[in-house]
């Protein structure tokens, strides 16, 4: 409320000063017409109320452009001036291109006094304060004419002189701390002298030293010259005879090992790693010729500070030509002026090797593949023991290829032989083995016959030529209720219902007459019907089989009563359409798509969404229907269901109407008795209300924080000043009730710049800044941060070293370690410890808090990572907490990609964990 000592103009509200009939126009708007409209005289729903304060009859002074009821800027007749005096087309503008935004506004139910639109006014360069209402519609407008006309002069001019007197007042300071300046000016600038002074000598001292030095170095270099000349040509002799050296030793291995092994891919390894060791270079290969004219890497050896992954299997190598059995070494000190002798040419400069030696291998004569031994840092000329040994080692290798390929050929023979052999004698003992195993099965198959033909569920039943029944097992004695005396050379008639006689007597007539051995009996247009000793007729599946005997031909039938299995397709019918009525009601999208990701059933929604019946959706593949962006991110998670996991995720479509849906996609497999996948039900639900609701909510919260922030900075800042004693003493009673307000605001602050933080966070605006960091480094740097709070509530703090390196964003998990060591040092007693260490883990890290704090019981161990939940509704009141630290925690986690949990026993402290991966994804 406001004070009564207040000038009465100070308590004027908004309905007082405010205009409430607005000029308002679209964005489109050409800046003539909306001139023309300020300047004309408004229609009678517009037209301004002459009583109204600041009212000029006849023209508005701004206009307010607003799109959906939302304001998006405002336009003044000075804006009109600026425009003409710029020569621009007032005719072709449209007025979103000039208006001026964004437009500071005051909200009506925020500021319903005067003091409120002066403070803004004397904030702000601008003559018009729209006044809108919590959604941002606005309601009437405040200018600087309609609220000096409502105040009174005489109270204006005690404001002014209010405003005089601070004007000397800081007038004054200015002069006192202009003084002051000018004197700390003079001493500056005698001490500036003194050191350029000081300068000069040194840079003349400095001179006269770099002389003296000059002359002794040109002295050293000469003779340093000399010295180096006479150790290179040392090291030229020294390192031609270790060369020599090396080259016999190489050799001698080689051949040694063709001596004692025949293992090709060795000998090859040994040969390219000792050649590159000896000769220096970057790297040596050996190349096999493939029948195509092309080549294979088969062995690599390369220097380790070599960029690149290696050439080991790179295959497709198009060699220039094959070389003849006379072929020498090729040689060259610089591959980009080579001719056309290197068979490689074109992949050596594709590997950018500067200079090289090629030398062909053969085995038997036969042109087997390259070695080639290469520099890449620079070209130059090689030496002839280099090239010597190149072809020295060729000639080895061809000879160890040869004796293994023959050693090849020796063991394949030996094995293909065997194996001949072998499989005659299994052929033998297979035979040996059918020809029992064929007795043994024709008489177990009598044995079989005789055990399923009584104790068949079904009727088997054989008739002979007049249809005389002369078999008739126990499951027909069941089913019909008849024993086998009561039928034995009976009519079959007497098991048919009388309106079947003549059909089946002809159907088996006809049977008779062809070829076929066997048949279905109900390949017709009704089922087969029994008829039981009751009377009662009951539905059958059939089969009739022939066999011609010495007496005549006999019929074999078997029926299967199948009265249970038509209620149950009866009842599967009805269950079906009643879940096609409810699925049809439905105003989700219901699917089922099988693996070939085709449509197997739709409800009726997907006819109002994509404009296609439901008919014609059966068998249409998924991606014809959805279209290609819909289908393109539907199609990895359509895959993963696919696969036989459960999908749930949200994705914005864009149906037939055009009209973009926010949707919640849920897709579960659907799996046989083996666990495979046949397809997966769908189910799609439109949840663009509830998005744009989330997003309402968001953004009110974050306008409420906004707006609640800036009024509590400036109550605490007040109260900061009182408490400093600064504008005198209070009572003990006021004292108390001071630091009372100072803790509760201190705790509002608290609480808002959370509820914005976890905002800011969920809404995802706050984008993540990745990188490789030291968590040690931030462990310690969370502790120290901590350390002043810790001290005061006499709780140590124990971080253990770490070099675990993380993937993360710094400041996010300096955020998360400073909540979890907070909630500890609150809730840990006087003399406890609090423990910070972290552990590698596969691909991960995982950071442990622990304290000894009162423990947390096993109920609350989830619900206490959700948004204002305590395990104690009275620790916000006496602890100060707000209850969105963990949920901050958790969000922040799981950006990250990991994971975030506590475990505790009441009474005996909590730990708190948390995974960060240890590098890139």
């Amino acid at each position: 409320m406001s004070s009564p000592d207040q000038p009465s103009f100070l308590r004027l509200s908004l309905d007082q000063i405010w205009e409430r009939r607005l000029l308002t126009i679209a964005p489109d708007t050409s800046v003539a017409i909306a001139l023309e409209q300020m300047r004309s005289p408004p229609s009678a729903d517009l037209a301004p109320d002459p009583d109204e304060p600041g009212v000029k009859t006849g023209f508005f002074s701004c206009a307010l452009i607003v799109a959906d009821h939302r304001l998006l800027g405002i336009f003044t007749r000075g804006d009109g001036d600026r425009c003409r005096s710029a020569g621009l087309d007032l005719e072709n503008l449209a007025i979103v291109e000039v208006m001026t935004q964004p437009v500071v506004t005051i909200s009506y139910s925020q500021a319903q006094d005067v003091s409120a639109a002066i403070a803004i006014l004397k904030q702000h360069p601008i003559h018009h304060l729209p006044v809108v209402n919590t959604v941002g519609v606005p309601l009437g407008i405040i200018t600087r004419r309609s609220l000096q006309q409502s105040l009174d002069p005489v109270e204006l001019l005690w404001e002014i002189e209010q405003l005089r007197q601070l004007s000397v007042a800081q007038t004054q300071q200015l002069d006192g701390a202009n003084q002051r300046l000018l004197e700390m000016t003079e001493s500056l600038q005698a001490q500036i002298g003194d050191r350029q002074q000081l300068a000069l000598s040194r840079h003349e001292v400095n001179r006269l030293l770099e002389e003296k030095v000059g002359v002794q170095a040109a002295q050293l270099i000469r003779t340093n010259e000399s010295l180096r000349q006479e150790v290179a040509e040392h090291q030229r002799a020294q390192g031609q005879l270790e060369r020599q050296h090396q080259q016999g030793r190489l050799l001698n291995e080689i051949t040694r090992k063709l001596r004692d092994s025949l293992e090709i891919d060795e000998i090859l390894q040994t040969a390219v790693a000792e050649v590159r060791e000896l000769l220096a270079c970057a790297w040596v290969i050996i190349i096999q010729a493939q029948t195509d004219g092309t080549g294979t890497v088969v062995q690599e050896s390369r220097r380790p500070d070599q960029p690149g992954s290696g050439l080991h299997q790179v295959s497709g190598i198009q060699l220039m030509a094959q070389p003849s059995a006379n072929a020498h070494a090729c040689a060259c000190e610089d591959l980009t002026s080579a001719a056309d002798c290197f068979y490689a040419l074109k992949f050596l400069q594709r590997c950018q090797a500067r200079a090289c030696i090629e030398v062909a291998i053969y085995a038997d004569s036969q042109f087997w593949g390259l070695i080639i031994a290469s520099r890449s840092d620079r070209p130059g000329p090689w030496e002839r023991f280099e090239v010597e040994l190149m072809e020295q080692l060729a000639n080895q290798i061809g000879v160890a290829i040869s004796h293994g390929q023959l050693l090849d050929n020796l063991e394949a023979q030996v094995l293909q032989r065997t194996d001949q052999l072998t499989q005659a004698n299994q052929r033998l003992q297979r035979e040996i083995q059918e020809r029992i195993q064929i007795e043994a099965d024709r008489l177990e198959t009598q044995q079989q016959l005789a055990g399923i033909l009584d104790n068949a569920d079904e009727a088997i039943i054989s008739i002979d030529a007049q249809q005389r029944i002369v078999m008739y097992n126990r499951g027909a004695e069941k089913i019909f209720g008849y024993g086998f005396e009561e039928v034995l050379n009976q009519p079959l008639d007497r098991l048919l219902p009388e309106s079947f006689w003549q059909i089946h007597r002809q159907h088996v007539r006809t049977f008779a007459a062809t070829p076929e051995v066997s048949r279905q009996m109900t390949d017709r247009d009704r089922d087969v019907f029994g008829l039981r000793n009751t009377g009662e007729a009951f539905p059958a599946e059939a089969s009739i089989s022939k066999l011609d005997t010495k007496t005549g031909p006999l019929f074999t039938v078997m029926l299967k009563d199948i009265t249970e299995q038509r209620r149950a397709e009866a009842a599967l019918r009805r269950s079906e359409e009643q879940l096609r009525l409810i699925t049809n009601a439905l105003p989700a999208l219901i699917c089922y798509v099988d693996t070939e990701q085709r449509y197997q059933f739709n409800n009726q929604t997907y006819t109002a969404w994509f404009q296609i019946p439901v008919a014609d959706l059966r068998d249409r593949p998924v991606s014809e229907i959805l279209g290609a962006p819909n289908y393109a991110l539907a199609k990895p998670h359509i895959e993963k269901a696919l696969s036989g996991q459960e999908v749930s995720y949200e994705a914005e479509f864009i149906p037939a109407d055009g009209q973009p849906r926010y949707c919640l996609v849920t897709y579960i497999p659907d799996k046989d008795e083996g666990g495979t996948v046949k397809g997966f039900f769908g189910l799609i639900t439109d949840i663009s209300d509830r998005k744009a609701a989330e997003r309402i909510k968001d953004e009110f919260v974050s306008i409420v924080g906004h707006e609640l922030r800036t009024p509590l900075t400036s109550i605490h800042g007040s109260l900061v000043l009182l408490a400093s004693k600064q504008l005198g003493s209070l009572t003990p009673e006021g004292e108390e009730f001071l630091d009372i307000c100072l803790k509760n605001t201190q705790r509002l602050t608290r609480l808002i710049n959370d509820v914005l933080d976890l905002e800011r966070i969920e809404s995802g605006r706050t984008p993540l800044a990745l990188t490789q960091c030291q968590l040690g480094d931030l462990m310690v740097q969370a502790v120290q941060g901590m350390q002043a709070i810790a001290t005061d509530q006499q709780v140590e703090l124990v971080v253990a070293p770490s070099a675990a390196m993380v993937w993360a964003d710094p400041d996010q998990v300096m955020q998360i370690l400073t909540n979890l060591i907070s909630n500890a040092i609150k809730f840990s007693p006087p003399g406890g410890k609090v423990w910070l260490r972290a552990t590698r883990h596969v691909r991960e890290v995982r950071v442990e808090l622990e304290d000894q704090g009162r423990g947390i019981p096993s109920e609350k161990l989830e619900v206490i990572f959700e948004r204002f939940q305590q395990v104690d509704a009275s620790d916000s009141r006496q602890l100060g907490g707000t209850g969105l630290g963990l949920a901050i925690c958790k969000n922040i986690v799981e950006r990250h990609g990991g994971k975030i949990w506590a475990e505790s026993i009441p009474g005996q402290g909590s730990r708190f964990y948390f995974t960060l991966p240890d590098s890139q994804p």
